[in-house]
C-alpha cells in the first residue's frame, strides 16, 4: 500500500475511477440500445447526448455540481417528459373518440401525410396492444433511460458525499501520524524508499502512463480516422479519407504540429463525425428515405444508406431491418462513434496532463512544436527535469552533500547567437546521455531499411492488383533494385514514389463509391478496368491494402527527409561545443549489436537455402511449361558446379544471381502484360505460334486466383534472390573460402565461468561496479541502497550458473555436431548408393541403368567414387530436363505410340490370362516409356525421387567439403580410414569401458567384416534357391579355401567385380527389350521366341 501511495494512485483516485465506470458505462450502453432499437424524433435527442457524453468531465466533487450534474439531470428531465408524453398521448387515444380518426390512417403517402406519420416521426404514436413486443419496444428506452440515469445521479452524489467526509476525517489522523513518525525517525531505521527516490518514480511514472495513454491514443484515433474513410467510400467519408493521407504525408516530410494544432483537428473532426452521424440517423426515417430515395445519385455519392427499410401498412410499428447491404456499410457507423469518443477522449487526456508535466510544458509552447509522434524524448526529458524540482524539495527537508550527477557533465557552448529561449529548449536533449531501448534501436533499424520495405510493397502491390498503373510500380522497382546505389536512388524516388501511390489511392477510392451507372468504364479504345479502376465487392479490403503499402512510402520519405536533415546540421555554420563523459556503448547496445550480428549470420548462411527451395517452388508450381523449365535448369546448373568444380562455382555465383535476378524479371514482365486485353494478339502475330504453343512457353491468361498465385510466386523469389545478392552473398562467400582461416588471436574465446558474455568481466565485479557508481551518483549511502549488494550477488550468481549450464549444453552439441559430420564423411556414399539403387529399381528404365552402373562399380572400388558423384549428378540432371520437358503440351504421345493386335489362341504359347495382362495389348504402348519418360501427375511427385539423388549428391558434396574446413580452421590431421572417434586406438582399449566401446566403434567391420559378408552370401542362395545362386557358391568355396587374409584379399576385387556385373545383368532382366513395334512379328514362330522372355519382364516391367 506504501508504493501504491508513492506511486500517486490513492483511494481518491480509485474512487473517482469507479465513478467514471458506474457513470459512462450503463449510461452509454443505455443511449445506443435506445438509439438503435427506435429511430424518431425521441431517439435522436437520446443521439444527441449520446455524443455529447464524451465531451464532459467524469463525475467528481467538483463537476457533479458543474456540467457533469447538469448534464445527467437534463436527461433524466428529458426521459421523465417522454414517457409523460408516451402516457398523455395514450389516455387521450383512447378517451377522446375522434383523436383516432383525426390522426388517419397508418398507411398514406408522402402528397398527403397524416397526423399519424407526424406522430411516428416524432415518437409519440398509437401502439397496438396485439403487438406486445413492439410497444414495449417503443416506449422501454425512455423508461431505461430514466431508471439509468436516476441511479448514476443517486450514485454519483452519494460517493461524492462519501469522499468529503473521508476527507474531513483522515485531516487529523494525518497529523498526529507524522507527530508520532518524526518522533519514532531517530530510534529506527525503516528499509523504505527514500524521499527523494520516491519522488522520483512517482513524477515518472505519472508522466511515463500519460504519455503513453496520449500516444496510444493519438495511434488509434489516426487508425480510427483511415478506417472511417475507407469502410463506406463516400463523400462524406472523403474526407477522413484524405485527413488520414494529409496526416501522414505532413509526418513524412517532418514538419511540426503545436498541440493548439492537434487539438483544433481533433475538434473538427469530433464535430464532422457528430454531424455525420447524425445526417445518418435522420436518414433511416420513411420521410427522409422518401424526399432522398436510396437509389438516387445523392444518396449513393454521400454514403446515405437504409438500414431501417419502410415498414408497411398491416403493422407500422414493425422494426425492418434492410439485411442487403454488404458488412462494411454496417461496420462504418460504428466505426464513426468510436473515431468521435477517441478523438474527445484524447483532447480531454491531452487536457488533464499531470500538473508537473504541465508546468514544464507552459514555458516551452511558446518556443517548441512537437511532431505527431515523439516516441523517445518526450517522456524522459520531462520525467527527469519533474524529478530533479522534486528531488531539490526534498533536500530543502533533509540536507545532504551533494555532488554532482555524472548523467548531466554535458557543457554546451553554443555560438550560434540563438535566443535564451532556444537556447532552454535546445539543453536538455544535448545534455542527456540516455541509453537507447531496445524498442528504439528496433524502430532506427527498420527506418534506416525503410527503402527495402518500400520496394517490396510496390511489387507486392503491382502484384496484388493487376493493372497498367500499378506495372509502372513493377518496373520502378525492378529499376532500383538492380541499380547498384540502390539506397541512394530509393530516396532521390521517395517524393515521386508517394505521390504516385496517394494518386493511385485517390483515383481508387473514386471508383469504390457506389457510382458504377455515372463512372466511366472505358477511356477511347482502353478499358479502364485494365488500369485499375474498377468497383469490387469488398473495396475496403483493397484500399487498406494500399493504405498499407503507401505507410512504406511515408516511412521512406521520412528517412529520406531525415537524412537530408541530418546532412544539414553537419555542414559547419555553426561552432558548438560539446562535451559528455559517458560517450561508450552501454551494455545493452552492445548486446543488442552481438544479438544482431548472430542473426546476420544466421541469415547468411542460410538464406541461399530458402533460395534453393524457392527454385523448385517456381518450377513445380502449377502447369508445367518452359519459363519454369529454364528455372530448373539453372538451379540444376548450379548444383552441378558445386559439386564437380567448387572454386569455378564460387566464382560465378554472383553472375549466376545476377542471371536469375534478370531472368524473373523478364518473366514477371512477360507473364503480366500478357494478362492484358490485346496481347495474346501481339505475342502470336509477332511469334507466329498457337495458343498451345504460347502456353507451353508459359504465357496463358488466367483467372484472378490463378494470375495471382502465378505472378506472387516469380515475385517472392526475386525479392530472396534479391536479398541473397544485395545483402548475403558476400558474408556468405567469406564463410564458405576454403582458404579463408582466422587469426589466432582472433577466434572469439569461450565464456568463462562468472564473466559476462558481452563485455567478458566477472559479473559479480561488474555489479559491484555498478553499485559504486549509483552511490556515488546519489552522493549518499542509504540503508535500502545497502541492502541491494547482497540481492545484486544473488543476481550475479544466478548469472553465472545460467552460463555455466549454456556452456555444458553449447560443448555437448560441438560433440554430437563433430560426431554426426563424422558418421556423415564415413558413411553418406553408402546412403546415395542405396536409394539410388533403390529408385532405380522402383522405376526400371534405360536411363537409370547408367546410375545403376556408375554405383555399382563405385562401391566396391573407392578411387572410382569421385567421378562416380560427378557423372551421377550430371546424368540425374538430363533425367530431371527429360522428364519436365515431356510434360510440356506439345509432346503428344498417341502420335507415335504403336498399337499391338492381341494374336490368336492357336499362334502362341500363352494364355488368354497373359495376353490380357500384358502392357503389349492393353492399350497404345508409348516407345519412351521403356527409355524413363512419361506423362506424371503432379509433376513434382513425378520428379521428386531423381531430385532427392541430386540433393542427396550435393549434400555428400557439402559433408565432405565441411570437414575439410573444419580441420583446416581448427588445424587437424584426418582421421584413419573408417575410423569414428580419436580416443578408439588399440593403446586406449584396457582405460576404461567407453574407451573400449570407441574402439570397437572403430574396428569392429575391420575385425568381423569378412564373418559379416559370408553370412550375407549364404543369406543370398538361401533366399534365391535358383542356378545363379550356383555361381555365388562357387565364389563362396573359393573363398574360403583360402585360408590366410592376404589370400582373400587377392581375390576379393574379383568377387566385387562379379556382383556389380551381375547386379548389372538382373538389371537388364528387369529391364527387358524395348517394347517390339507391330511390324516385328512377321509370323508366329518369330513371336513365340520373343514372347517367353518379354511375357516375363513385362510382369517385372509393371
Amino acid at each position: 500500500m506504501t508504493s501504491v501511495l508513492a506511486l500517486g494512485v490513492g483511494g481518491s483516485s480509485a474512487e473517482r475511477v469507479l465513478r467514471h465506470v458506474q457513470h459512462e458505462g450503463p449510461l452509454l450502453s443505455v443511449n445506443r440500445a435506445s438509439c438503435l432499437f427506435r429511430v424518431n424524433a425521441l431517439s435522436l435527442v437520446y443521439l444527441l447526448f449520446l455524443l455529447l457524453l464524451p465531451w464532459f468531465p467524469g463525475p467528481s466533487r467538483h463537476s457533479i455540481r458543474g456540467h457533469t450534474g447538469r448534464l445527467l439531470r437534463a436527461l433524466l428531465g428529458f426521459s421523465l417528459l417522454f414517457l409523460a408524453a408516451h402516457l398523455t398521448f395514450q389516455i387521450c387515444l383512447h378517451t377522446v373518440p375522434r383523436l383516432d380518426q383525426l390522426l388517419g390512417p397508418s398507411c398514406s403517402t408522402w402528397d398527403t401525410i397524416t397526423w399519424d406519420t407526424i406522430s411516428r416521426h416524432i415518437g409519440v404514436t398509437r401502439l397496438d396492444l396485439k403487438d406486445i413486443p413492439n410497444a414495449i419496444r417503443l416506449v422501454a428506452p425512455d423508461l431505461g433511460i430514466l431508471v439509468v440515469s436516476s441511479l448514476c445521479l443517486g450514485v454519483c452524489r452519494r460517493l461524492t458525499r462519501t469522499a468529503r467526509c473521508s476527507q474531513h476525517i483522515q485531516e487529523p489522523d494525518d497529523d498526529s501520524e507524522e507527530a508520532d513518525a518524526g518522533s519514532l525517525g531517530e530510534l529506527r531505521e525503516a528499509p523504505e524508499l527514500s524521499p527523494t527516490r520516491r519522488s522520483r518514480l512517482a513524477a515518472r511514472f505519472r508522466i511515463t502512463v500519460h504519455w503513453l495513454l496520449v500516444a496510444a491514443g493519438r495511434t488509434l484515433a489516426i487508425m480510427l480516422l483511415a478506417l472511417a474513410g475507407i469502410a463506406h467510400p463516400s463523400a462524406f467519408s472523403s474526407v477522413y479519407f484524405l485527413l488520414f493521407l494529409a496526416i501522414g504525408t505532413w509526418w513524412a516530410c517532418h514538419f511540426p504540429i503545436s498541440p493548439l494544432g492537434f487539438n483544433t483537428l481533433c475538434v473538427m473532426v469530433s464535430c464532422f463525425g457528430t454531424g455525420h452521424l447524425i445526417c445518418l440517423y435522420c436518414y433511416q426515417t420513411p420521410l427522409a428515405q422518401a424526399t432522398l430515395p436510396p437509389a438516387s445519385i445523392w444518396a449513393r455519392v454521400f454514403g446515405l444508406k437504409d438500414f431501417v427499410a419502410p415498414t408497411n401498412c398491416s403493422s407500422p410499428n414493425v422494426l425492418v431491418v434492410n439485411a442487403d447491404h454488404d458488412w462494411p456499410v454496417y461496420v462504418s457507423p460504428g466505426i464513426l462513434l468510436l473515431l468521435c469518443y477517441t478523438v474527445t477522449s484524447l483532447l480531454k487526456l491531452r487536457a488533464h496532463q499531470p500538473t508537473d508535466q504541465r508546468k514544464e510544458a507552459a514555458g516551452d509552447d511558446d518556443t517548441r512544436e512537437v511532431e505527431l509522434t515523439e516516441v523517445d524524448q518526450w517522456p524522459q526529458g520531462q520525467a527527469r527535469v519533474v524529478a530533479i524540482k522534486e528531488e531539490g524539495a526534498a533536500q530543502h527537508t533533509m540536507p545532504t552533500p551533494t555532488t554532482p550527477d555524472p548523467e548531466d557533465n554535458c557543457i554546451i557552448h553554443d555560438l550560434t547567437g540563438h535566443s535564451a529561449a532556444q537556447q532552454r529548449t535546445s539543453c536538455p536533449r544535448l545534455a542527456e546521455p540516455k541509453a537507447t531501448s531496445p524498442l528504439h534501436g528496433l524502430g532506427h533499424l527498420i527506418m534506416d531499411q525503410s527503402y527495402v520495405c518500400a520496394l517490396i510493397a510496390m511489387m507486392v502491390w503491382s502484384i496484388t492488383y493487376h493493372s497498367w498503373l500499378t506495372f509502372v510500380l513493377l518496373l520502378w522497382a525492378c529499376l532500383i533494385w538492380t541499380v547498384r546505389s540502390r539506397h541512394q536512388l530509393a530516396m532521390l524516388c521517395s517524393p515521386f514514389i508517394l505521390l504516385y501511390g496517394l494518386a493511385l489511392c485517390c483515383l481508387r477510392y473514386v471508383w469504390a463509391m457506389d457510382l458504377q451507372p455515372e463512372l466511366p468504364t472505358a477511356l477511347g479504345p482502353v478499358s479502364l478496368r485494365q488500369l485499375g479502376l474498377e468497383h469490387t465487392r469488398y473495396p475496403c479490403l483493397d484500399l487498406g491494402a494500399m493504405l498499407l503499402c503507401t505507410l512504406t512510402f511515408w516511412l521512406l520519405l521520412r528517412q529520406f527527409v531525415k537524412e537530408k536533415l541530418l546532412r544539414r546540421a553537419r555542414a559547419p555554420v555553426a561552432l558548438t561545443e560539446v562535451t559528455v563523459a559517458a560517450t561508450e556503448p552501454t551494455r545493452t547496445q552492445m548486446l543488442l549489436r552481438s544479438l544482431g550480428e548472430l542473426v546476420r549470420g544466421i541469415y547468411a548462411k542460410y538464406w541461399i537455402y530458402v533460395c534453393a527451395g524457392m527454385f523448385i517452388v517456381v518450377s513445380f508450381a502449377g502447369r508445367l511449361v518452359v519459363y519454369k523449365i529454364v528455372y530448373m535448369l539453372l538451379f540444376l546448373l548450379c548444383l552441378t558446379l558445386f559439386q564437380v568444380y567448387y572454386s569455378l562455382w564460387r566464382k560465378l555465383l554472383k553472375a549466376f544471381w545476377w542471371l536469375v535476378v534478370a531472368y524473373t524479371m523478364l518473366v514477371l514482365v512477360a507473364v503480366y502484360t500478357f494478362q492484358f486485353q490485346d496481347f495474346p494478339a501481339y505475342w502470336r502475330n509477332l511469334t507466329g505460334l498457337t495458343d498451345e504453343q504460347l502456353g507451353d512457353l508459359g504465357l496463358e491468361q488466367f483467372s484472378v486466383s490463378e494470375l495471382f498465385s502465378s505472378i506472387l510466386v516469380p515475385g517472392f523469389f526475386l525479392l530472396a534472390c534479391i536479398l541473397q545478392l544485395h545483402y548475403f552473398h558476400r558474408p556468405f562467400m567469406r564463410l564458405t573460402d576454403p582458404e579463408h582461416r582466422p587469426l589466432p588471436g582472433a577466434c572469439t574465446p569461450r565464456w568463462v565461468p562468472g564473466q559476462d558474455a558481452v563485455s567478458r568481466t566477472p559479473l559479480l565485479q561488474q555489479e559491484e561496479e555498478e553499485e559504486v557508481r549509483r552511490d556515488e551518483g546519489l552522493g549518499m549511502a542509504s540503508p535500502h541502497q545497502a541492502m541491494q549488494v547482497p540481492e545484486a550477488s544473488k543476481w550475479g550468481l544466478v548469472a553465472e550458473r545460467l552460463l555455466d549450464l549454456a556452456t555444458g549444453f553449447s560443448d555437448i552439441v560441438t560433440r554430437v555436431q563433430v560426431l554426426v559430420r563424422r558418421l556423415l564423411e564415413l558413411h553418406i556414399f553408402k546412403l546415395v548408393a542405396l536409394y539410388t539403387v533403390w529408385v532405380a529399381l522402383k522405376e526400371v528404365s534405360v536411363l537409370n541403368f547408367l546410375l545403376v552402373v556408375l554405383w555399382a562399380f563405385a562401391l566396391p572400388y573407392p578411387r572410382f567414387r569421385p567421378m562416380a558423384s560427378c557423372l551421377a549428378t550430371v546424368w540425374t540432371c538430363i533425367i530431371i530436363v527429360c522428364k519436365m520437358l515431356y510434360q510440356l503440351k506439345v509432346v503428344n504421345p498417341h502420335e507415335y505410340a504403336s498399337n499391338c493386335t492381341e494374336p490368336f489362341p492357336n499362334s502362341t504359347n500363352l494364355q488368354k490370362t497373359e495376353i490380357r495382362q500384358s502392357l503389349l495389348y492393353r492399350g497404345p504402348v508409348d516407345p519412351a516409356n521403356w527409355f524413363g519418360v512419361r506423362k506424371g501427375f503432379p509433376n513434382l511427385g513425378y520428379i521428386q525421387n531423381h531430385l532427392q539423388i541430386l540433393l542427396l549428391l550435393v549434400f555428400e558434396a557439402m559433408v565432405y567439403r565441411s570437414q575439410d574446413y573444419h580441420r583446416r580452421r581448427h588445424q587437424l590431421a584426418p582421421l584413419p580410414a573408417q575410423a569414428v572417434c580419436a580416443e578408439g586406438t588399440r593403446q586406449q582399449l584396457d582405460r576404461d569401458l567407453p574407451s573400449c566401446l570407441k574402439y570397437y566403434v572403430n574396428f569392429f567391420f575391420y575385425k568381423f567384416g569378412l564373418e559379416v559378408c559370408f553370412l550375407a552370401a549364404v543369406n543370398v542362395i538361401g533366399q534365391r534357391m535358383n542356378f545363379m545362386v550356383i555361381l555365388h557358391g562357387c565364389w563362396l568355396v573359393a573363398i574360403l579355401t583360402r585360408r590366410r587374409r592376404e589370400a582373400i584379399a587377392h581375390l576379393w576385387p574379383n568377387y566385387c567385380l562379379f556382383l556389380a556385373l551381375f547386379l548389372l545383368y538382373q538389371y537388364l532382366l528387369c529391364l527387358g527389350v524395348p517394347p517390339r513395334p507391330v511390324h516385328w512379328v512377321s509370323g508366329a514362330n518369330v513371336y513365340d521366341n520373343w514372347a517367353p522372355w518379354v511375357c516375363v519382364q513385362e510382369g517385372v516391367y509393371e
